[in-house]
């Protein structure tokens, strides 16, 4: 759980300073058939939000506005 820090050109969805929550991954291909789907844990780009990066114990994450 945190609060945004800051937006990308193309999102719509958020504003800064909402409060947001991010879950086991931070990102995915969004248009497979299985992040059509609402599947994103199933796409074969998904990036862990832990793996490979600092994760929940970071000051900082960055994640895909869905």
């Amino acid at each position: 759980m945190g609060t945004v820090a800051s937006i990308g050109d193309a999102v719509t969805t958020l504003k800064v300073g909402q409060r947001v929550g991010l879950g086991w991954y931070a990102n995915s291909c969004m248009h497979c058939e299985w992040c059509m789907s609402g599947d994103h844990n199933l796409c074969l780009t998904a990036e862990g939000t832990i793996v490979g990066r600092h994760g929940g114990f970071a000051e900082k994450v960055r994640g895909h506005q869905s």
